[in-house]
């Protein structure tokens, strides 16, 4: 379920998403958006500038998802992004540059996120950061062979 309402992009899906930018191409206006909403999806790859085209966005909600791996840059382009929101999700790996080039980040939640993993110096990239919300679970996986 796409939904396009006022300034906000709502999108609901119960089935698995391998390639994001496929499910937001059905939108018009891009520049328009300002909040984006993902709700209860599974998400294979959140890509390189995955969101650039929606230049004025200011709020990135990914709450309650599974996401097998956030890319470095991923939110770059996005001048104007001041909250990421990633709440109760399930991420199995976070690049180190994720949220570089997103100098305009204020807010991060992280709360009741379950990573896998997270590379070293993820949040090392967000100069005007004021606030970090988070109760983060790490998810260890050990292999023997």
């Amino acid at each position: 379920l796409l939904v396009c309402r006022n300034r906000t992009l709502i999108l609901s899906l119960d089935n698995k998403i391998s390639n994001l930018t496929e499910h937001l191409i059905d939108c018009q206006n891009d520049k328009a958006y300002e909040v984006l909403y993902f709700v209860t999806s599974e998400i294979d790859l959140i890509s390189k500038r995955n969101f650039a085209r929606f230049t004025n966005l200011n709020q990135i909600e990914i709450k309650g998802c599974k996401i097998g791996k956030i890319e470095s840059e991923a939110f770059s382009g996005l001048s104007n992004l001041v909250s990421i929101d990633l709440a109760m999700s399930e991420i199995k790996n976070m690049e180190s540059k994720a949220f570089s080039a997103v100098y305009s980040l204020e807010k991060l939640t992280i709360n009741k996120c379950i990573f896998t993993t997270l590379e070293p110096g993820t949040f090392s990239y967000l100069p005007k950061i004021k606030t970090i919300f988070g109760n983060f679970i790490f998810l260890i996986i050990l292999q023997f062979g």
